[in-house]
């Protein structure tokens, strides 16, 4: 609506204006207090009604209103309405207020640190026990692993300082040397013979006729050559020497033996301690004379005096030292047994002691041959 000067009032009724003024707007009718006749006031109300219906203001304000009912119909909100239902909904502040805190569980804050504005977190107690058992573990794990590391460390220093008192001490100074030092050394052939009574392909079969030899009087023993065990009853510097120990071995057994030429091999070895490097030289050269001396006595009878001279040189340059491998310990044990059981030969020409003169020979040939393989 637009308003004009001078008390009018314009409207646009379906796009045209419409000018009232107010003046001719009809007062409403006063009702009386007091009538005498209602059939009077009531036709008297009829009229004024008519009237009004034909004045022409009132025709363009119906005209207006009908055509305002043809466009729209405003609906007004009524103000009591919002004022007698309650609000459907509550402000945050009062959702705040009205939680509950007993839903949550709380973590105590230690004295002393700063309130967190975030969002407070709940933390189950399963899960907290848990967590500090893992921790604990790997805690353990990792100082396990640096304890042992720090051990295997202070092991070394120990070890070197408990390795010098020993080297200081005066008995493993002697032993050390013997021990760890090896040297190669060449071992020349020995050559010799033997007289034997038979050969077996079993040890076991060549040790049983031993026995069986040795219940007879007569010295024996096993050599083995290329895998076969000869069972022999003497050892010469060359079988020509042994024929009367064969004549007598024929004479009392009645069974013919058969003396050979036999080298006793040397060789070149690479792992010999020193004491056996030492010894073995000079031990050799014993061994080599006593077999000679012996054999001769069987063929001669005795022993003559320049050899048993060059026999007795040869055996006092031969000591043996401390430190001998198990072998040839064995090995100087019986040179030692041959040598005095020679020189008691000499002194009284006993028999026995030349036929134990040989036995003890034959027990060193077979210590020497395995003193070379526990080299090989």
């Amino acid at each position: 609506m637009d308003k004009n000067p001078k008390n009018q009032i314009s409207i646009k009724i379906n796009g045209q204006e419409k000018n009232v003024d107010k003046k001719d707007k009809k007062e409403p009718i006063p009702v009386a207090a007091e009538t005498e006749n209602v059939d009077d006031l009531q036709s008297s109300q009829q009229i004024d009604s008519k009237q009004s219906d034909e004045s022409p203001l009132n025709h363009e304000v119906a005209a207006t209103h009908d055509a305002e009912e043809e466009e729209f119909s405003w609906v007004l909100p009524n103000e009591d309405t919002y004022e007698s239902k309650p609000s459907n909904y509550t402000p945050i502040e009062d959702v705040r207020q009205t939680t509950s805190t007993k839903e949550y569980l709380h973590v105590k804050r230690p004295k002393g640190s700063k309130r967190s504005f975030g969002p407070r977190t709940t933390i189950p107690l399963k899960t907290f026990t848990v967590s500090i058992i893992l921790a604990i573990i790997v805690g353990l794990g990792f100082g396990a692993i640096i304890l042992k590391l720090m051990a295997g460390v202070g092991v070394e220093p120990a070890n070197a300082n408990q390795e010098i008192p020993a080297a200081t001490s005066p008995v493993q100074e002697e032993d050390k040397p013997t021990e760890a030092a090896t040297n190669g050394i060449e071992i020349p052939p020995i050559t010799a013979a033997f007289t034997q009574v038979q050969v077996f392909k079993s040890e076991e079969s060549a040790f049983t006729v031993v026995d069986s030899v040795k219940s007879s009087g007569f010295p024996a023993g096993v050599v083995e050559i290329d895998g076969l065990y000869h069972v022999i009853i003497a050892l010469g510097s060359d079988k020509g020497k042994l024929s009367t120990i064969e004549s007598d071995y024929f004479d009392k057994v009645a069974e013919e033996p058969y003396s050979k030429p036999y080298e006793i091999s040397g060789g070149s070895f690479e792992k010999v301690n020193a004491a056996d490097a030492s010894f073995i030289s000079s031990a050799q050269i014993v061994f080599s004379k006593l077999i000679e001396v012996s054999s001769n006595a069987f063929a001669s009878g005795t022993i003559a005096d320049d050899h048993w001279k060059s026999v007795t040189d040869e055996y006092e340059k031969m000591e043996a030292s401390e430190g001998l491998s198990e072998n040839l310990s064995s090995f100087s044990k019986e040179l030692t047994a041959a040598y005095e059981q020679l020189k008691v030969f000499k002194d009284n020409k006993d028999q026995a002691a030349l036929l134990k003169s040989q036995q003890s020979l034959i027990n060193a040939l077979s210590n020497y041959n395995d003193w070379k393989k526990s080299l090989s």
